[in-house]
């Protein structure tokens, strides 16, 4: 078997592991969001989302691309990388993780309290904030443990941690219910709770994967070995953070702004319909986890068209299937809501759908991203991104409701797919690396 093919079979394995686990989330969430739509009022669950949004700012803008980073320096054969350069980049990733740990500790102890009565008096915000700060504390040190073991492709101990995660969250959810003390703090103790003890078993689990070859000494804990590195280093730290600060400004901003110009229905409608989708960003981050080290690699060999070819076979897949998806979902989704939640959460439907293609076109275009950083190409990405930020800001000012910010969150995925992926397909199939 040629290495081409061995790496095509290995995406289509792990590929197919990430998405049997993520139809499995897919059940669960399903049941956790119908027990928290019937119980919660409306409000309530808007705060649930407004917290976990709150921290989600927070990480985003404190998390630095720590995963994108190890996968373009260590995504090649175990032998042609020193074990003293490996182990100093994961140190200094832990470096990373743990200065912005601290930094995140101080803003929401300190803080926190003002921010949240700042922008949302007399609601339960805060309290929620310190809740879930011990999961956020664990996370920032999560996506090392995460790349690591998408690397060595042990790929079980990422996607099925989550699954377990979930459940634990759903059994909890459960319990307050029958015992009639389910509230939105509740809420979100469970849901940080279920996260908290996937993260833990993903560190735990790539812990003894890396620990026969992590080499800690006094040339490694002072990172010796990157001298010469640096420039690239910095490169591809800011790129990466910067793609994911413009995301935000639109992504988790808009969610942000919706809570504060809009109404808490409006967060509820767009939280309860942006929940549903978390099955499909685990399935985007999945799929992107099984391609992204195999696209490092082929692009290292100078196998462009190899990788043009692997990104026009995921966009005739999954663009029809995402348009199929969209369809069925805006036909039966009445009914799901009649069937598991209030009759206040038809409106989150249409949002739904809207979210739905949207993820389903960064799913269909996922190789282009990995392909983007090997190349170091996210200078004109980071740009087209950006645009998102303008729609939102234009959609807000006359319309600022849960559809208006799903529709600013698809014209964004398809803007990017227009102004950037199309011109990386071409650069990548004449080989012109």
């Amino acid at each position: 078997m040629s290495k081409l093919e061995e790496w095509k079979k290995k995406i289509l394995s792990n590929s197919i592991m990430g998405l049997s686990g993520g139809v499995l989330l897919v059940l669960v969430s399903i049941f956790r969001v119908g027990i928290l739509g019937r119980e919660l009022e409306l409000e309530e669950y808007g705060d649930v989302i407004v917290a976990l949004n709150f921290f989600q700012i927070i990480a985003l803008f404190l998390r630095p691309g720590i995963s994108d980073l190890l996968f373009r320096f260590l995504s090649t054969e175990k032998d042609a990388i020193s074990p003293a350069f490996r182990s100093a980049l994961i140190v200094l990733t832990f470096y990373l993780s743990f200065a912005c740990a601290a930094i995140i500790t101080l803003i929401i102890l300190g803080f926190g309290q003002g921010l949240a009565n700042s922008f949302y008096e007399s609601r339960p915000v805060y309290a929620l904030l310190v809740a879930l700060l011990p999961l956020l504390l664990l996370e920032q040190f999560g996506e090392t443990s995460s790349t690591l073991l998408r690397i060595r492709n042990k790929f079980q101990f990422v996607v099925f941690p989550p699954l377990f995660g979930a459940i634990l969250s759903l059994i909890w959810i459960w319990y307050a219910k029958v015992g009639g003390f389910l509230d939105s703090y509740h809420a979100a103790m469970a849901i940080g709770c279920g996260q908290f003890a996937a993260n833990l078993i993903i560190q735990t689990a790539a812990f003894i994967v890396e620990r026969r070859d992590l080499v800690l000494n006094k040339e490694v804990l002072t990172l010796a070995p990157l001298k010469g590195y640096g420039k690239k280093i910095k490169g591809c730290l800011y790129q990466t953070s910067l793609i994911r600060y413009l995301k935000a400004s639109s992504d988790q901003g808009g969610i942000f702004l919706l809570g504060i110009i809009g109404t808490a229905s409006q967060v509820a409608i767009f939280g309860m319909a942006y929940q549903m989708t978390r099955p499909l960003a685990l399935v985007l981050s999945t799929v992107g986890n099984a391609v992204g080290p195999e696209v490092h690699k082929l692009v290292r060999m100078n196998e462009g068209p190899k990788v043009a070819r692997l990104c026009k076979q995921f966009a005739l897949i999954g663009v029809p299937a995402t348009l199929f998806a969209g369809a069925m979902s805006s036909w039966i989704g009445p009914y799901l809501v009649n069937w598991f939640l209030r009759p206040e959460y038809l409106n989150s439907v249409g949002v739904f759908t809207v979210l739905l293609v949207a993820h389903g076109t960064m799913i269909s275009f996922m190789p282009f991203f990995p392909a983007a950083v090997a190349l170091d190409a996210l200078k004109w990405r980071n740009i087209v991104v950006g645009i998102r930020s303008v729609y939102l800001l234009i959609a807000f000012a006359f319309w600022p409701t849960a559809m208006a910010f799903a529709l600013v969150l698809l014209a964004g995925s398809l803007t990017t797919r227009i102004c950037n992926d199309w011109g990386l397909y071409l650069k990548l199939k004449t080989g012109k690396l």
